[in-house]
């Protein structure tokens, strides 16, 4: 499974994206800890991967499994 998204917010390794999942929208947490030779910024678009699980929070928490910056 996978999704693209914005990164708005980064603190430490953690994320906050806003990414379209299925049929709704929202913040997403995301770990960007997995791939540890990109740098990472607010504005970033990304494409995460992750496991089935999505857990519902405000924002939602994933198991991140690879994050990856989309060419502009």
């Amino acid at each position: 499974y996978s999704f693209t998204g914005t990164i708005k917010e980064i603190n430490d390794n953690r994320a906050i994206v806003y990414a379209k999942l299925g049929v709704g929208e929202g913040n997403v947490f995301v770990n960007l800890s997995v791939n540890s030779d990109e740098t990472f910024q607010v504005g970033d678009e990304v494409k995460v991967g992750y496991d089935v699980t999505i857990r519902e929070s405000s924002p939602a928490k994933i198991n991140t499994l690879s994050v990856e910056l989309v060419d502009q």
